[in-house]
C-alpha cells in the first residue's frame, strides 16, 4: 500500500520468499488512503482508512475492488 498517493503496488514472490519483483500499480477514483488489502474471489479489495477526513457520527467509510492488470 502507497496510502498518501492512493495506490497499490502488486509484487509477485521470489522463490522462499527471499525476493519480489514489482508487477503492477493499481489505483482507483475509490481510493482514499487504503490501508490493507484483500484478495477475495479473484478480486483484490482495498480498506479506505480516510485519515484526512475527520470522524463523526456520519463518516462513510467502503472498500474499493481494484481493476485488474
Amino acid at each position: 500500500m502507497q496510502n498518501q498517493l492512493n495506490r497499490v503496488e502488486v509484487f509477485k514472490l521470489g522463490p522462499g520468499l527471499a525476493s519480489a519483483t514489482r508487477q503492477s500499480i493499481l489505483t482507483s477514483s475509490g481510493l482514499d488512503i487504503p490501508s490493507t488489502a484483500a484478495f477475495v474471489r479473484g478480486g483484490l479489495y482495498a480498506v479506505n482508512a480516510r485519515f484526512s477526513t475527520p470522524v463523526a457520527p456520519d463518516t462513510e467509510y467502503w472498500i474499493t475492488r481494484l481493476p485488474r492488470r
